[in-house]
């Protein structure tokens, strides 16, 4: 099972982010889920604003592009974000890794 799925106008991610890393990456898929460091702690929306912030400067997406179906306070997420190649690229091959 893929941790994506493509659904026409957009693609939905399912996503496990670890907060108050470093700085923000990608780090893999592992276990089904894609796995983000957020340069964020998980206080009053920062770490949700951090993905989204994300996905918006990586992608070319503007944040109204961008949502957080499920998850906004645990880890374990499901984002749903506008279709674009660069991002289905992105997906693609990190699926592939």
């Amino acid at each position: 099972m893929s941790f994506f799925a493509d659904k026409g106008d957009f693609v939905e991610i399912i996503i496990r982010v670890v907060p108050n890393a470093k700085k923000t990456e990608a780090v893999g898929v592992e276990n089904g889920v894609l796995k983000l460091r957020l340069a964020a702690q998980p206080i009053e929306g920062r770490a949700n604003e951090e993905l989204v912030a994300f996905f918006s400067k990586s992608f070319k997406l503007a944040k109204r592009d961008i949502e957080i179906v499920s998850g906004e306070l645990g880890r374990n997420k499901r984002v749903r974000a506008s279709k674009n190649e660069r991002l289905l690229e992105f997906l693609r091959t990190i699926e592939n890794e």
